[in-house]
């Protein structure tokens, strides 16, 4: 009988994002993949590192496994006028920026799960809802927000938005020239 060749996958526990990077490729750091939704699809241990540069998503992503994203470098992801994420699970946000995110509510984070952002920057985003929660919105669980800076965002019900029966702490972060006077019903900066 002739020997069978099989191949295992292999399970790396970083997952690196570069804008050189080819999503053909298995994640490592010698091997980056390009897109942040591959990094997301493909990691089994929960963390990713985005490479130094400007990220611009095509869809709405969806994290739905604990992870631990991080910058390696300046990050800036461009949300292209959509929702930027959707997470139902344990998710660790350090040192990202996001922009121009785009949706009726929630238009970076629509929380469902249990999240902390530490040293990110929030600005331009915008949600177009009349009455809707802001850029980053608490459903459900604990969210922590750190060291965080929150700028020319829009939102009705403020840019930060922490539903009935979740809990929200905020850190030595800042929010200036938002708005939230523009839309049909104001909370204010924080909901």
């Amino acid at each position: 009988a002739s020997p069978i060749s099989v191949k295992v996958p292999v399970v790396l526990e970083v997952i690196y994002v570069s804008m050189s990077g080819d999503d053909n490729n298995d994640g490592s750091r010698d091997a980056p993949v390009a897109t942040l939704k591959h990094a997301i699809e493909i990691a089994e241990r929960g963390k990713i590192v985005i490479m130094n540069g400007d990220y611009t998503i095509t869809e709405t992503l969806i994290i739905d496994k604990d992870l631990d994203i991080t910058s390696m470098g300046t990050v800036t992801i461009n949300g292209n006028q959509l929702g930027i994420m959707e997470n139902s699970a344990n998710l660790n946000l350090t040192n990202i920026v996001f922009t121009n995110a785009k949706l009726a509510t929630g238009s970076v984070i629509q929380d469902k799960g249990n999240t902390t952002i530490n040293g990110c920057t929030f600005y331009s985003c915008v949600t177009t809802g009349t009455s809707s929660a802001g850029p980053v919105n608490n459903l459900k669980g604990t969210m922590v927000i750190n060291n965080s800076k929150f700028y020319q965002n829009k939102g009705a019900r403020g840019v930060v938005a922490s539903q009935q029966g979740t809990k929200l702490i905020i850190n030595n972060s800042e929010f200036y020239d938002n708005d939230c006077t523009s839309i049909t019903n104001c909370y204010g900066i924080i909901y």
